[in-house]
């Protein structure tokens, strides 16, 4: 077989002319170019509060700002110094933070 040994992978004439030039922009290794998205105004949409539920609820500042209080207070250091490490993946020092902060945030809880 002689010639040029090519397939068409992909057809780019139904797209519209400023695409068509970012892609080949893009195949060509030029810089992109931003392009500024056309001004939308906003909608408002009116929520009736007495039917909404919230379902599935995670705390997600409590563990954080135990961790802060930990490193405030100076027991991670602490920790850190008092119980040596062995060949765990985890050292031990963490794992007595996670508890610390486990009874902390969920005094009640059973885990």
């Amino acid at each position: 077989m002689r010639g040029p040994r090519s397939r068409v992978v992909a057809y780019l004439g139904a797209l519209p002319e400023a695409e068509r030039r970012g892609v080949l922009d893009a195949a060509n290794d030029h810089a992109p170019v931003q392009q500024t998205l056309p001004e939308q105004r906003a909608s408002c949409v009116e929520v009736d509060t007495s039917r909404v539920r919230v379902e599935r609820l995670r705390e997600f500042g409590g563990p954080w700002l135990g961790q802060e209080l930990l490193r405030q207070v100076g027991l991670d250091a602490f920790l850190c110094e008092t119980i040596s490490g062995g060949r765990e993946e985890i050292p031990w020092a963490v794992m007595a933070q996670v508890l610390v902060l486990s009874r902390l945030c969920d005094p009640s809880s059973e885990l």
